[in-house]
């Protein structure tokens, strides 16, 4: 092979190499990332959650760069996790489940829907994206527990008898919870079907507060800095037996008492 022959081959080999391919292209997530947590555990955790007046309920949390938010109605779920890795949406109704997966990998799409298996990929690499989905479904899981923690919390109440001098009633309620509950919205309610809907009522941790259905100038109670009150709920309680619930934002009941 001659010096000009050599020369123009060396040449196309240079040419070729330098072409870009598929993966060239696309920038994979390090793979030290994957080997981290999706979420800082020493991050703080911020909920925000409310109920529409269709009781359409939503809850969202953010812990450092992942959010998680999901939209609840009886017949239909929808939950959306995005983090640096990808983003995952998940649809529940009677008769469906789907995941869907947007990453750099490529999108894939996973579920039952009216009893048949579904499964569709279009990307880059399958197994890597399988795997960032089974990771994200179950920290998606982790968080829909912690937003059902946050609306069925460990709580107590119990009707008894006040101090003051007309032994009005009232209704104890206990929180048993290391963290402080805030029951704005949520609702007592007597065997009668009478209701007090709360409001800002702020539960500090293993906190308790005394709710009357007197108004505070008729009573004689003596408050202390560690404990709430509630003064004129309205709610009248039979002398002989009586029931009482707590009910969520969702209208779920938390806690009841009789006697």
């Amino acid at each position: 092979m001659g010096r000009l022959e050599s020369a123009a081959t060396a040449a196309v080999l240079v040419a070729v190499l330098a072409v870009p391919t598929a993966s060239d292209n696309v920038k994979f997530p390090d793979k030290r990332m994957s080997d981290t947590p999706l979420v800082s555990e020493e991050a703080q955790m911020r909920i925000d959650m409310n109920v529409d007046a269709d009781r359409k309920s939503k809850a969202r949390i953010q812990k450092h760069n992942m959010v998680y938010k999901v939209s609840e109605l009886p017949s239909k779920r929808i939950e959306v996790l995005r983090t640096p890795q990808g983003t995952l949406k998940i649809l529940r109704t009677n008769k469906s489940r789907i995941f869907k997966l947007d990453t750099p990998y490529g999108n894939l799409k996973k579920g039952m829907r009216d009893g048949r298996r579904i499964s569709s990929f279009k990307g880059l690499n399958r197994t890597q994206a399988e795997k960032l989905l089974q990771n994200l479904r179950t920290r998606a899981q982790v968080y829909r527990d912690q937003v059902k923690k946050e609306m069925m919390p460990d709580l107590d109440i119990k009707i008894t008898t006040s101090k003051a001098d007309d032994e009005d009633e009232r209704i104890l309620i206990d929180n048993d919870e290391d963290r402080s509950i805030n029951l704005e919205s949520w609702t007592l309610v007597n065997s009668d079907g009478d209701r007090y809907n709360f409001e800002n009522l702020e539960l500090p941790a293993y906190g308790e507060a005394y709710v009357y259905n007197a108004p505070e100038d008729d009573l004689n109670v003596t408050e202390d800095n560690s404990t709430k009150y509630v003064y004129a709920t309205g709610i009248d309680w039979d002398q002989d037996s009586e029931d009482a619930s707590l009910f969520n934002i969702r209208g779920l009941e938390v806690a009841s008492d009789s006697y």
